[in-house]
């Protein structure tokens, strides 16, 4: 899974633990299953000092350090001339 500034949430995994209930233990590992590059080291970093435990903590970090800037403005890429 390779993040970067658009990633916009975490919609499509809501959907997929939901439709096989999973646990909300479970879901921190699986999602980590599927990380690579840079944000497998992020992770690594994170997990080593117990900062996420559980799927809330994780979502929250990976729209802190991966989602949209705040000062992106996405409705200025509509408005740019090609």
């Amino acid at each position: 899974m390779e993040l970067h500034r658009s990633w916009s949430g975490s919609f499509k995994e809501e959907i997929f633990f939901m439709y096989y209930n999973t646990l909300n233990v479970a879901r921190v590992d699986i999602v980590a299953m599927h990380f690579d590059k840079e944000v497998i080291m992020w992770f690594q970093m994170l997990h080593k000092i117990e900062t996420v435990n559980s799927w809330s903590d994780l979502t929250k970090a990976m729209e802190y350090q991966f989602g949209p800037s705040f000062y992106d403005c996405p409705i200025v890429d509509q408005f740019k001339l090609t």
